[in-house]
């Protein structure tokens, strides 16, 4: 079993798979829609991703930002540059523009194989 530290204090003791990947990284803004996964899409939480790469649901840790992630929302169908990579959501298109295209260190906990285990 594989123990893994969640914030403030608590821990995450189901089985899961783990696996640090350097991929590229993008932003995106506010769209006025809720998430794929039906929630608000939050700075510092919301990543959007390519499921076939990272399941929806997954926490993902960005080194260079030093901060957990959760894949909510989708990579949309029409973008390029789908596969590995993530869209890390931010407040303001000038936050997007900033941060540009960059690849980042990344540790994804795969919950989509922790559901499978569990059913």
């Amino acid at each position: 079993m594989l123990i893994l530290p969640l914030s403030r204090g608590e821990v995450d003791r189901r089985a899961a798979t783990v696996k640090e990947v350097t991929i590229q990284a993008t932003a995106y803004s506010h769209t006025g829609n809720r998430t794929f996964t039906e929630t608000w899409p939050r700075e510092g939480r919301t990543i959007a991703v390519d499921p076939k790469a990272i399941p929806l649901g997954s926490r993902v840790f960005i080194k260079e930002l030093n901060n957990w992630y959760l894949a909510e929302d989708l990579i949309p169908d029409e973008s390029v540059a789908k596969g590995a990579k993530i869209d890390i959501f931010m407040s303001d298109e000038k936050s997007c523009w900033a941060w540009g295209r960059r690849d980042v260190r990344v540790v994804v906990e795969s919950v989509d194989k922790v559901e499978k285990q569990n059913k």
